[in-house]
């Protein structure tokens, strides 16, 4: 059952989707999408669609029929700290979502990252949130999921494994070269 919130995450077609390269099977019943101009990637289950996608730096992939929503944004931030870039990420939305407990760590391939849950009743159904914030050098990447309280117990869909396959390009956080000053 979706309710009101999962409802008001939905923003319509990309009229430019068109334009987007198909996903890469990774394995039956999942794709692996790279984000063109961020530098990560991440896998997620066959059938959900990049329903939204701004090129600098977010996309919105979603379950064509469930109240399943995946949102991931991409930051540099030459300073500050994991801990920092979390904290404003958990504290969005403080007057529907209520934290579930303290953050807990989580780390992948060559990132580190902080989880936390939070969940709603607004709108009259229970609405779980679960936000990744990881840092790859001075990388920082969001991945956001809105879900109905019980799909998130469905055993048809593993979604840890959409927080677990976040990869960072290789070259995600390097530096801008310096321009060369003529002598």
């Amino acid at each position: 059952m979706a309710t009101a919130i999962l409802a008001t995450l939905a923003q319509g077609q990309d009229p430019h989707a068109h334009h987007r390269p198909a996903p890469t099977r990774v394995e039956v019943g999942w794709v692996k999408y790279r984000h063109k101009t961020a530098g990560f990637s991440l896998e997620h289950p066959a059938d959900w669609t990049v329903s939204n996608e701004k090129v600098a730096i977010s996309i919105h992939i979603a379950h064509p029929t469930k109240p399943a929503h995946l949102y991931a944004s991409a930051f540099r931030m030459p300073e500050g700290t994991l801990r920092d870039f979390a904290e404003l990420k958990f504290g969005s939305q403080p007057e529907f979502f209520t934290p579930l407990g303290p953050p807990r760590t989580m780390d992948g391939v060559g990132w580190n990252g902080l989880v936390q849950d939070a969940e709603t009743t607004h709108g009259g159904g229970r609405t779980r949130r679960r936000i990744l914030c990881a840092q790859h050098e001075g990388l920082y990447v969001s991945l956001a999921l809105y879900i109905d309280s019980k799909e998130l117990a469905a055993p048809d869909v593993d979604y840890d494994r959409l927080f677990t396959s976040l990869r960072f390009d290789a070259d995600a956080a390097a530096p801008t070269p310096a321009p060369v000053q003529p002598r």
